[in-house]
This record gives C-alpha cells, structure tokens and sequence, in this order.
C-alpha cells in the first residue's frame, strides 16, 4: 500500500518577483506603524502623510501603488523598505492583491 504521508520537495514557496524593469523600479519608502507584520509581496497604498500601509481596497481613496519587496515589521514604529512599482510579478504570491488593485497597478505591471 503507498505512502500517504506529504513530503516536503525541498523547494522554496515561489518569489512574487519575475523581473524588473531597470533602476528605477526600485523606491525606498517608510511603512506606517501597524499592528501587524507586512510580508515580502504585500500591495501597498499610500497615505496623506507620505508613509506607506498594506492596501485593504476598502474606500474610495485606497489605492494600490506598488509591492512591498522585503518583510517589515513596523508594530513598534515606522519602518524603512523598498517598494517595487514596475515590473513582471506572479499575482498568485502577492497579499492583498482584488481586481481593484491589478487594476491600480496595471499600466506598471505585468501580472503572471
């Protein structure tokens, strides 16, 4: 009788990002204090004082900018990071990613 048990491939969870479109892909920004950690490949949105926060789509002002390239954990205050605004990304490793957001996003990005 065959095993039934998962066995772990060894392959790491595939990366959000494919390719970049040069040096200007790349912004270094301040994430907003949060509550909660922002993982590599959160969409992100921008807020009236500058900073950037996880983009939720909820309300008329929130719009996607861009994807957040490394994890940040701004629970104990803002936090410095990169975000990617153009590129070719998988949309199926992305966090908070709808339809409003590719939308948001689309003239930047290419969705694979």
């Amino acid at each position: 009788m065959p095993s039934q048990q998962l066995v772990d491939s060894g392959y790491p969870r595939l990366t959000f990002f494919v390719n970049d479109v040069g040096q200007d892909s790349l912004f270094s920004i301040t994430v907003a204090e949060g509550d909660d950690v922002l993982e590599t490949g959160q969409v992100l949105s921008k807020l009236a004082d500058g900073t950037y926060t996880a983009y939720t789509g909820s309300g008329d002002t929130d719009e996607a900018v861009g994807i957040l390239l490394n994890r940040i954990d701004p629970t104990n205050g803002n936090e410095l990071g990169s975000m990617l605004v153009m590129g070719v990304v998988r949309s199926g490793s992305l966090f908070g990613l709808d339809a409003n957001a590719m939308t948001d996003l689309a003239p930047h990005f290419i969705f694979v």
